[in-house]
């Protein structure tokens, strides 16, 4: 009887130990479900899967599946979800990875998350990166502090930190860079190096390599820089011929440069396009009226001023001048320009009043003057300009010297009058007295047919390619360029619609330029 007792108050505390058993649970409140598994150790932490947590010594660890931070020892608050995820962690703390092979290779490092598969696959020493989809930071090593969304953002990133990388193919080709930051599918899709740049829009940055502290806002805006730096273009389109160009600023639909590496312009509007280094445009040739509620100040202070000199002709010059109407041949200006004539009736139409650049610059060299009111032009493409404003200056002079010439006549005038009162008689009174690989615009753009891209290849050149994208990054098409001199394109090859073309020779982007398809 007494014996029956005894086995009666054991039983609940065997049937409990039993139960812990065949659930995995342990006094240091672990959980373990898998398969040919020793149990884990640690505090606090569960394992779900073959080789989770295998060896672990730490606590508050979560491991859901096959080899999920199986070699974790000391390592504290980590969750793995998926096949090796976390699976060389050591010692690392604060890591979460949910995706097979995600954060594979982590060891020691900390504060990492990880969500996808491969994501963070390669890194090692990096730590406070965030890498969210499909091979998002999956070569990084030691960066630190980058944050990846999308498939395969910040790829090849191995050491550049301080990233962040939105959309499909943002940053996938980073390796050192820093700082940087891409919003958009592929945008700086070609950036390893580039330092401080900020891309916000599909394909945004899309050829930066090397170029850094540059900012683009817009579908393509800076798509073919790859080595400028400083530059800004904020509008669809802005800036998209910039290659090696810095300094420059495109700001409103298609603003910037047509021409791919110049430095410290400005071009501000739709379809504004400075055509020289070191220039400023505001709007294009459609415009009638720029202006405000108050005059333009120039900085005039005595203070920056040095080798002040009154070498300025004032009637000798302004009489060299032959004022003229006018109106624009907006056909020749967008020539120059290298765009589409748009809103054209109002500019067609619109009486000027001025005069001929090249006319003023020779009456100045005829004077020996060197007058400042010409902007005279900087390359072949550029257009010859007046400052109208430094005409003010001449002007005054001019005036000065008409004021001297009154006062004299003046004199001589009162001396007349006197001779004459003086006079004793009034019937004699006598009177005072200037081999590159290169591509051009295709021809006729837009076209409805067929169009024409011609182009020059260095004679040294092994390989070169004409590749036609769509807008939104797709290739089209690719066309072999040896032996050939030009490339026809015909409308049944493409969709109606506007795409880029892009010169390669030895796998070096020459220049890109838009090409038009209308209905």
């Amino acid at each position: 009887m007494k014996k029956s007792n005894t086995i009666s108050r054991s039983y609940p505390f065997l049937l409990t130990g039993f139960l812990l058993i065949s659930y995995g649970l342990t006094a240091q409140n672990n959980a373990s479900y898998k398969k040919n598994s020793v149990p884990i150790g640690g505090f606090n932490s569960s394992a779900f899967g073959v080789g989770a947590l295998i060896v672990n010594t730490g606590r508050d660890n979560t491991a859901t599946g096959n080899k999920a931070l199986t070699r974790n020892t000391s390592g504290s608050n980590n969750a793995a979800y998926g096949v090796q995820a976390l699976s060389k962690n050591i010692t690392g703390n604060h890591n979460t990875a949910y995706g097979n092979y995600a954060l594979a290779s982590n060891i020691a490092s900390s504060y990492n998350v990880a969500t996808g598969s491969f994501a963070l696959n390669a890194n090692t020493a990096g730590e406070y990166n965030t890498a969210s989809g499909y091979q998002s930071l999956y070569f990084n090593t030691s960066g630190r502090q980058n944050t990846a969304n999308g498939t395969q953002t910040l790829y090849l990133n191995t050491t550049g930190s301080l990233n962040t990388a939105n959309g499909v193919y943002a940053l996938i080709f980073n390796t050192e860079g820093s700082n940087n930051t891409a919003t958009g599918s592929n945008a700086m899709h070609f950036n390893s190096i580039g330092n401080e740049n900020t891309a916000d829009g599909t394909m945004a940055l899309f050829s930066n390599s090397e170029g850094g502290r540059n900012t683009a806002t817009g579908l393509a805006a800076l798509f073919g820089n790859t080595t400028g730096v400083g530059n800004t273009a904020a509008g669809y389109y802005a800036l998209v011929f910039n290659n090696a160009g810095s300094y420059n600023t495109g700001v409103g639909y298609n603003a910037g440069p047509t021409e791919r590496d110049l430095v410290n312009t400005t071009s501000i509007g739709n379809g504004a396009v400075a055509l020289a280094s070191d220039q400023v445009r505001i709007g294009n040739s459609a415009v009638t009226s720029i202006g405000g509620f108050q005059s333009w100040t120039n900085v005039s202070d005595q203070r920056v001023k040095k080798d002040i000199q009154e070498k300025v002709p004032g009637l000798a010059f302004i009489n060299k001048l032959r004022p003229v109407t006018y109106h624009l041949d907006l056909n020749a200006i967008a020539g120059f320009l290298k765009t589409d004539i748009t809103n054209e009736g109002a500019a067609q139409a619109m009486l000027h009043t001025g005069l001929i650049a090249q006319e003023v610059e020779k009456a100045a060299l005829d004077m020996g003057y060197d007058f400042s009111g010409v902007d005279k032009t900087k390359s072949k493409e550029d257009l010859c300009g007046l400052r109208y404003a430094e005409f003010t200056i001449p002007l005054i002079k001019a005036v000065q010297e008409l004021s001297k010439q009154n006062d004299e006549m003046k004199k001589e005038l009162t001396a007349l009058k006197d001779a004459i009162k003086n006079s004793p008689t009034t019937g004699n009174v006598n009177p005072l007295g200037q081999g590159k690989s290169q591509l051009y615009q295709n021809s006729p753009n837009p076209f409805t047919q067929s169009t024409t891209i011609n182009y020059s290849i260095e004679p040294t050149a092994k390989k070169a390619i004409l590749t036609i994208m769509s807008i939104t990054g797709e290739k089209i098409k690719e066309v072999d360029l040896t032996g050939k001199s030009h490339v026809e394109i015909n409308a049944g090859e493409l969709a109606a619609g506007t795409y880029i073309y892009s010169l390669i020779v030895d796998d070096t982007l020459i220049d890109c330029k838009k090409i038009t398809l209308t209905q």
